[in-house]
């Protein structure tokens, strides 16, 4: 009988487990559940990567930061950002399941906030999701809030009740959608935008977002883009208007 050495089990060795499949493993095959096995490898796998910035890439922000940074919301740079709107962490009448909350609130005039990461070179797959919650989204501009990364998006504004879509159609050309999932103020939207082999799909709270009818789009080509939240309000209004954010993480396949 041959005893495994167990040493050969720990996530230290590149070339083992949680790294590559497991040498034992045949895809198909055993043990099963085999789909089971194979997903849970794989994605075990991806995290173990992204934690070492091989293969794989997560930029996770949980927004947990005490005190307000100038310049910063949350770990994003301030890209642009007037007078006219106050960034500061929530720090009362927190709700269950809410942890660390930003937020982004208008005075009585006129505001724009544009905040961003470092550029990011996304060749492959790669999954974005934002947690937000809108105030005032009627007041806001045409396409006065928007979350995801550059050219692949959430938008939502005055000019419609339903969360917008953008995507990268072809090299250079951006391409907007409409979905059929409402947008109310005060309540909490996990945006996510994925795409696996060339397609990009997009879910609201969990729910898939077609677009005219289909279930995602082709998008394969890289994108040169940053984590991005927008938010913009040109004529005068009631303070308070803006948006809040829970969490925004990017996970992508990197070289």
């Amino acid at each position: 009988m041959t005893t495994l050495n167990p040493l050969l089990a720990r996530p230290t060795h590149p070339q083992r487990k949680p790294y590559v499949r497991s040498h034992t493993f045949v895809d198909g095959v055993g043990p099963p559940p085999y789909s089971f096995f194979d997903e849970t490898q794989d994605h075990v796998g991806a995290l173990y990567h992204a934690a070492l910035g091989w293969k794989w890439s997560l930029d996770s922000d949980e927004f947990t930061e005490v005190g307000a940074r100038p310049g910063y919301l949350g770990r994003m740079r301030l890209l642009s950002s007037t007078s006219g709107i106050t960034v500061a962490p929530k720090l009362t009448g927190l709700t269950f399941g809410e942890h660390g909350v930003w937020e982004a609130r208008s005075g009585a005039g006129a505001f724009l906030i544009r905040a961003g990461s470092a550029r990011i070179s996304l060749g492959g797959d790669f999954l974005v999701t934002a947690k937000v919650m809108l105030f005032g989204r009627d007041r806001l501009d045409s396409a006065g809030f928007s979350a995801g990364v550059a050219g692949c998006a959430f938008l939502a504004g005055s000019s419609n009740p339903f969360w917008r879509v953008t995507y990268v159609a072809e090299p250079g050309t951006i391409a907007f959608a409409e979905t059929e999932i409402s947008v109310l103020d005060g309540v909490w939207y996990r945006l996510q935008v994925s795409r696996v082999a060339g397609a990009v799909r997009w879910h609201v709270n969990g729910q898939l977002a077609r677009v005219g009818g289909r279930e995602g789009v082709p998008s394969p080509a890289r994108l040169d883009a940053d984590k991005l939240l927008f938010a913009s309000r040109s004529a005068p209004g009631p303070a308070g208007d803006g948006f809040a954010i829970d969490s925004f993480h990017l996970l992508a396949e990197r070289s």
